[in-house]
C-alpha cells in the first residue's frame, strides 16, 4: 500500500458533492438561474474519474485471490452501510413510502435490485431513479469495483487498449440509442430511455473511471520527477482549475457539435459525463502533487473532514428535499434564505452524524472482521 496520503483528493470530493447539491437545489432554495448553463450533474462524473484514480493509486496490482478478496471487502465496507443508512432514511422521512415525491415505485423486485445495488443495469426510470434516486451512481460504481481486478491487471502495459475498449463500448451504446431512436427520460411510462442506457448504464460510464486510472498511472510515473516551489505549484493548480471551468463551456459547444453531426445520443454522452473526464483527470493529477496553495487549503483538516462526510451529503441530500415537499406546510411563512440555511444545517449535521455513527464504524467493523485470523 502506498505510504503517501493524498488528503487533497479527499477534500476535492466535497466540491463534487456540492456541485450536485446546487444542481438539485435550483428551484428549491436557490433561483433556477443559478449557474445556468453549467452541467453541475457532471459532479457524478468527477466521482467516477476520482474513483478510478484512487483505486489505481492504492491498488496498483491485485496479484492474488486473497488480494482481490480484500479489495472487494474494502469496497463493500466503503459503500453498502452508507447506502443502507440512506435507504432507511427514505422510509423514516417519507412516511414509510420510499418512493414518495420521487420517480420510483415501491415494489419488491425493485427494492431487491436497490438493496443489491444492481438498479443501474435496469434501463427503466422506476428502477434507476427509484427509492434513494441518487444511489444509481453507487450501483454504477459497484460495477467499476467488480471490473477493477481485470482492468488493473497489466494496466501499465495495456492502458491504451483498455481505454480504447471502454470507449468502444460507449460508442456501441450510442449507436444502439441512435438506431432505436431512444429519447431522454421525462416520465415513468416511457419504458427504456436514452437516460437509462447512456447516462446511468455502467458500460456507458466506465470510460470516465478508466480515464481516472490512466491519470493515476501517469502520476505514478512522474511524481518523483516533479519538483516545483509553492508559487509555481499554485500557478499550475490555478491553471488546472481554469481549464476545468473552461471545460464547462467547451463541453456545451462540443455537445452542440455532436448533436448536429452524430445525433443527440452522442451529445448526451459527451455533455453529461465523458466530455468532462479529461479536465477532471487533469485537476486530480495536478492536485495530487499537493504543491500549491489551493491543494494545501483543500487538503487541510477542515477540507479533509468535509471530504469525509461528502459521501453522506451526496446520499441523503435528495431524500431531505423530498421530505420537505411532503411536509412543506411546516415551513409556511419562512423566507427562502431561512429555509435554505435550515436545510443546509440539517443536511450537514445529519451527514456528519451518519458518517460518525454508521459509515465510519461499520467500515472498520467489516474490514476488521474479515481480517481476523480464523480460529
Amino acid at each position: 500500500m502506498p505510504a503517501q496520503k493524498l488528503d487533497t483528493l479527499t477534500g476535492l470530493r466535497f466540491f463534487a458533492a456540492i456541485a450536485i447539491l446546487i444542481h438539485h437545489l435550483r428551484g428549491f432554495g436557490l433561483p433556477k438561474e443559478v449557474l445556468e448553463g453549467w452541467a453541475l450533474d457532471n459532479g457524478v462524473a468527477f466521482f467516477f474519474v476520482l474513483s478510478g484514480f484512487i483505486l489505481a493509486y492504492v491498488y496498483p496490482s491485485l496479484d492474488t485471490p486473497a488480494a482481490v478478496r480484500r479489495f472487494y471487502v474494502a469496497r463493500f465496507a466503503r459503500i453498502w452501510p452508507a447506502h443502507m443508512a440512506a435507504l432507511a432514511l427514505c422510509y423514516l422521512l417519507l412516511a414509510g413510502d420510499p418512493s414518495l415525491n420521487g420517480t420510483g415505485i415501491d415494489r419488491l423486485d425493485l427494492w431487491l435490485a436497490n438493496i443489491l445495488l444492481i438498479q443501474a443495469w435496469i434501463p427503466y426510470a422506476e428502477s434507476f431513479f427509484g427509492y434513494n434516486s441518487v444511489s444509481w451512481s453507487i450501483s454504477t460504481e459497484v460495477f467499476f469495483y467488480a471490473a477493477f481486478p481485470v482492468l488493473i491487471a497489466g494496466f501499465a502495459r495495456k492502458w491504451l487498449i483498455k481505454l480504447a475498449t471502454v470507449a468502444l463500448l460507449s460508442l456501441a451504446l450510442i449507436i444502439i440509442c441512435l438506431a432505436t431512436n431512444l429519447s431522454v427520460y421525462t416520465s415513468l411510462d416511457q419504458g427504456v430511455t436514452l437516460t437509462g442506457v447512456l447516462y446511468i448504464n455502467p458500460l456507458a460510464r466506465i470510460f470516465e473511471f478508466v480515464v481516472g486510472m490512466c491519470a493515476a498511472l501517469l502520476w505514478r510515473a512522474t511524481q518523483s520527477k516533479v519538483h516545483v516551489r509553492p508559487v509555481a505549484g499554485t500557478l499550475i493548480e490555478s491553471a488546472a482549475v481554469a481549464f476545468l471551468f473552461y471545460s464547462f463551456y467547451a463541453v456545451a459547444q462540443l455537445g452542440a457539435w455532436a448533436n448536429a453531426h452524430v445525433g443527440f445520443a452522442g451529445a448526451q454522452w459527451l455533455g453529461q459525463g465523458s466530455g468532462m473526464a479529461v479536465s477532471f483527470a487533469a485537476l486530480i493529477y495536478v492536485m495530487a502533487f499537493q504543491k500549491g496553495l489551493w491543494s494545501s487549503i483543500i487538503g487541510s483538516r477542515i477540507g479533509v473532514f468535509l471530504g469525509e462526510i461528502s459521501f453522506m451529503i451526496y446520499l441523503i441530500h435528495y431524500v431531505l428535499l423530498r421530505a420537505y415537499v411532503l411536509r412543506s406546510e411546516w415551513f409556511a411563512g419562512w423566507n427562502g434564505a431561512a429555509l435554505l440555511a435550515f436545510y443546509l444545517a440539517v443536511l450537514f449535521g445529519l451527514s456528519w452524524l451518519l458518517w460518525l455513527v454508521v459509515e465510519k464504524p461499520m467500515r472498520k467493523l467489516i474490514i476488521d472482521r474479515f481480517n481476523q485470523p480464523s480460529a
